[in-house]
């Protein structure tokens, strides 16, 4: 799956390529949060733009599942969720401010 949309924090949180697991997940959503508390949400473009969302394409599948491993790949820029694979390499960057 691809993502549209990033912001400078979470290319530093898939850079460090830390452990992560999912926090809470909605239809919209999925709020992951790495083993140093630092969280991050995929979000739909429904929901849009944030300074600690990463903006996917689409809608999130419906086969995720809070007990998923969620896996950081810095070398490819991406982030895996059981079987899916949230690519980032293509998505615009967006920096947010207050």
């Amino acid at each position: 799956m691809n993502c549209a949309l990033t912001t400078p924090r979470i290319q530093q949180w898939i850079q460090n390529g830390r452990p992560a697991r999912i926090l809470h997940l909605f239809d919209e959503v999925c709020n992951l949060v790495s083993d140093e508390g630092n969280v991050v949400s995929l979000a739909t473009p429904g929901i849009g733009a944030g300074p600690f969302s990463l903006v996917v394409e689409g809608v999130l599948p419906a086969t995720l599942d809070p007990e998923m491993l969620v896996t950081v790949d810095p070398s490819e820029g991406s982030l895996t969720i059981g079987s899916t694979r949230f690519e980032t390499a293509r998505a615009v960057l967006w920096k947010p401010r207050p």
